[in-house]
C-alpha cells in the first residue's frame, strides 16, 4: 500500500523511501531537486468549527489542489495530519519557490466547500533545494524544508519559505 486512502496522495512510508532514490537520480544526472514541506493553516480550527468530517473534506481538497499543481514526474505524499510533502524534479532556487507560490495561491483561491459552506484554507510552505550549505542526507533535506515551513509559520503563515529567501 503506497496511498493515503483519504487523500489518494502517496503515504508517508512510499516518501521516505522515495526521496533517497530521487536524490540519487539528481546526482547521477546532475539535475536540481527540491523538497516542499506543507502545513494546512489552523487545521485544528476548521476542526473545531465544521467537524472532522469538514476536516477530512479538507485534506481532500488540499490534495486535489497539491496534485493537480505540480507535474507528473513530482511527487506529493501526505507526510501526516494535515501535513504534506512534495519532490520537486529537476527544480531549484527560484523555480522551487515560484512553484511553492503557485502552489500557495491556487489553494488560497480554491472552494473547497462542505455541506454548502465555503471553508477558507491557507497553507505555510517550506522550501529546500539539495545542495544548500549543510544538507548533504536525505534526513538533512526534509529537516531544513521543515525549519523553512516553521519559519512560514512563525512569520504569519499563508506563505513560502525557502533558501531563496535567505537562509534559516
Amino acid at each position: 500500500m503506497t496511498r493515503d486512502s483519504l487523500t489518494g496522495c502517496f503515504n508517508k512510508k512510499y516518501f521516505v523511501e522515495r526521496l533517497p532514490a530521487e536524490l540519487a537520480y539528481a546526482k547521477r544526472h546532475n539535475k536540481p531537486i527540491a523538497l516542499a514541506m506543507c502545513d494546512i493553516d489552523f487545521f485544528k480550527k476548521i476542526n473545531d468549527t465544521y467537524g472532522h468530517t469538514a476536516g477530512d473534506c479538507v485534506l481532500r481538497g488540499v490534495a486535489r489542489v497539491l496534485l493537480e499543481s505540480v507535474r507528473q514526474e513530482d511527487t506529493v505524499a501526505r507526510w501526516g495530519g494535515e501535513e504534506f510533502a512534495i519532490i520537486l524534479r529537476d527544480t531549484q532556487g527560484d523555480a522551487a519557490f515560484v512553484a511553492g507560490e503557485r502552489i500557495r495561491r491556487r489553494l488560497e483561491a480554491s472552494a473547497i466547500t462542505y455541506e454548502q459552506h465555503k471553508v477558507p484554507v491557507t497553507i505555510s510552505i517550506g522550501i529546500a533545494t539539495w545542495g544548500e550549505p549543510g544538507i548533504t542526507t536525505p534526513e538533512h533535506f526534509m529537516q531544513r524544508a521543515d525549519a523553512y515551513l516553521y519559519r512560514a509559520k512563525h512569520n504569519g503563515r499563508n506563505r513560502t519559505e525557502s533558501h531563496a529567501l535567505g537562509d534559516v
